[in-house]
């Protein structure tokens, strides 16, 4: 017989008819289903629960640094390498290896360069593309004053998935990021541009790399991106971050 307890023992009464037993027995998972999916009531559990869920904060915080090499749209290559907690470098190559896009993030400033013209950021988007310059930057977000606020659930490609807004330390931007209810894993986050338009990043297709889940797909306005190989502390210099 099924075990009639969400967390805690329940007796069932003796004179308990059998068409009552049978009800609570049809009826007892889905309310705990939903107790469950719906427990959790503040951002910091919802960020808590994503840490548990990839491999645990502990394991996190022992990244020291992080690369990944995959491709743009199928053939353009792409490599990443990041350090935490605010500095990465993205470069992007054509066919005959010439860089076709470059950002370096040092952690206080961002440079960007698309093919042999440097494209300046507004301080909005440096700032936020500062904060989010690892690949988990919820582990580092209160370093600098980041407000986090639960909004609630929303369906994100047909399942629920929490809301969590962040709002930088003096208030002038935003962005969200969505958390399956179910399994914890990040699956989208979306950040308002000053224009008025919307930047969208997918993500999903978690695999274990060294007992921690990293995405493998990410689909970033209109580019996808596929992941082929992760590697982590593997000791990248500082000076790869060196804004030129």
């Amino acid at each position: 017989m099924p075990s009639l307890m969400c967390s805690k023992t329940k007796t069932i009464p003796q004179k308990l008819s059998m068409k009552t037993l049978l009800f609570l027995l049809l009826g007892l998972p889905v309310l705990c289903l939903s107790a469950s999916a719906q427990s959790l009531t503040s951002a910091d559990e919802v960020l808590n629960n994503f840490f548990k869920a990839v491999g645990g904060k502990k394991a996190l915080m022992a990244i020291k640094d992080l690369s990944y090499e995959g491709t743009v749209g199928g053939n353009t290559p792409l490599l990443i390498k990041q350090k935490p907690p605010f500095k990465s470098l993205n470069v992007a190559t054509d066919a005959t290896g010439k860089v076709t896009y470059k950002q370096i993030i040092d952690g206080k400033q961002v440079f960007t360069k698309v093919g042999d013209n440097v494209v300046p950021t507004n301080p909005v988007d440096a700032e936020r593309s500062i904060l989010n310059a690892f690949i988990m930057p919820e582990l580092y977000l209160a370093q600098k004053g980041v407000k986090l606020t639960l909004a609630g659930t929303e369906a994100i490609n047909g399942k629920q998935a929490y809301k969590v807004v962040y709002t930088v330390a003096n208030g002038s931007s935003s962005w969200s990021s969505y958390f399956d209810t179910q399994t914890g894993l990040k699956v989208r986050s979306v950040f308002p541009g000053q224009d008025g338009a919307v930047w969208t990043v997918e993500v999903d297709d978690y695999r274990d790399v060294n007992g921690i889940k990293l995405p493998y797909h990410f689909v970033a306005g209109a580019a996808d991106v596929r992941v082929n190989k992760y590697q982590m502390n593997t000791g990248i210099s500082d000076t790869e971050f060196n804004v030129q």
